[in-house]
């Protein structure tokens, strides 16, 4: 994880560039604007005016793009339901 200064450790960066992750750098302007790369706007499907959640993990900014609820629809089908579960829960 984050090491003193907000810097990335070593086996942080070689996990974050494995397989398909890619990182890039941005230059935030005067208005606090980025631009994310055509690739990993490609990667993840980022149309334009489509919203993303800005996540504070430490020293470091996440940006998720934010999907319609209905695409979660049914996500959990099939999950096992056969856990033990209090009385009160049930």
């Amino acid at each position: 994880m984050a090491a003193r200064g907000g810097r990335i450790d070593g086996s942080r960066i070689e996990h974050l560039l494995d397989g398909d992750n890619r990182m890039t750098s941005v230059t935030v302007s005067s208005r606090y604007r980025i631009v994310i790369a055509k690739a990993i706007r490609t990667s993840l499907g980022i149309k334009p005016g489509m919203r993303v959640h800005a996540i504070q993990d430490g020293g470091h900014l996440v940006l998720v793009p934010a999907r319609p609820r209905g695409e979660a629809r049914g996500f959990l089908y099939g999950i096992d339901t056969t856990v033990p579960r209090e009385k009160d829960r049930t």
